[in-house]
């Protein structure tokens, strides 16, 4: 991100990230706030580190269960993965939005015991998504394949043992929250949703948008982009 804005010539960048963006742009804040002056999260609060790592955050908060990152992490993913891609892209995008029946929602955490469940998947695309999308998509990881980015949930509890300076850290730039009300993923993080005011002390404001789930500027782009270009145009 650094070298990227440097290329652009600039001295200074707001920078927007979702999901996985959000680690690398609420640690590009805390990293380089003379670079980055302002930051968006979409759909994950920013999480500050924790006094375990994630695996160890993981058996804690849910002894005796299986979270999704743990399986990730396992060296049999990618050809899990690979068995019907298009099926994975499908489920994952339909199971995390706001589209989703309540018996067919994404659940992050897994009984060992218990038998596999059916996946679930819509017989079509969700209508924020199109046929051709989900071809582009499906040819890139057959091209690339996963291991890329499923090598940043191997690295997890490694990034955690190299910045023990970063505890207790906030965000100190202004800074903009929004997530969808019915994304999972706010579930399992709203003890970081409850304090984000806490830890990024400049929050100008924090939105829930209404029937949304994970996917959130590809459920809502009419909202999302209005609000980031509020929220860029009062810095």
């Amino acid at each position: 991100m650094v070298g990227l804005v440097r290329s652009l010539g600039k001295d200074a960048a707001v920078i927007v990230g979702h999901d996985w963006g959000v680690w690398i742009a609420a640690h590009a804040a805390l990293l380089r706030p003379d670079l980055f002056r302002a930051v968006a999260l979409l759909s994950v609060p920013y999480v500050p580190r924790r006094p375990v790592n994630q695996t160890q955050w993981e058996q804690q908060r849910y002894p005796g269960k299986i979270f999704y990152q743990a399986m990730f992490r396992s060296p049999a993913a990618e050809a899990y993965f690979k068995t019907d891609i298009r099926g994975v892209l499908l489920t994952a995008l339909y199971s995390l939005s706001g589209d989703a029946a309540v018996n067919e929602r994404w659940n992050p955490v897994a009984d060992p015991t218990a038998p596999p469940a059916a996946p679930h998947a819509s017989a079509e695309c969700p209508a924020w998504i199109t046929g051709s999308d989900l071809d582009l998509l499906e040819a890139e990881y057959k091209r690339a394949g996963f291991t890329g980015g499923l090598n940043c949930y191997r690295n997890m509890d490694r990034s955690w043992a190299m910045t023990p300076f970063l505890d207790g850290a906030k965000i100190l730039q202004p800074a903009l929250f929004i997530a969808g009300d019915r994304d999972p993923v706010i579930e399992f993080l709203g003890e970081e949703l409850d304090v984000l005011e806490k830890n990024m002390p400049n929050l100008k404001k924090q939105v829930l948008l209404e029937g949304a789930g994970h996917w959130t500027q590809q459920e809502r782009p009419q909202e999302v982009n209005r609000l980031l270009i509020e929220f860029l145009k009062g810095l």
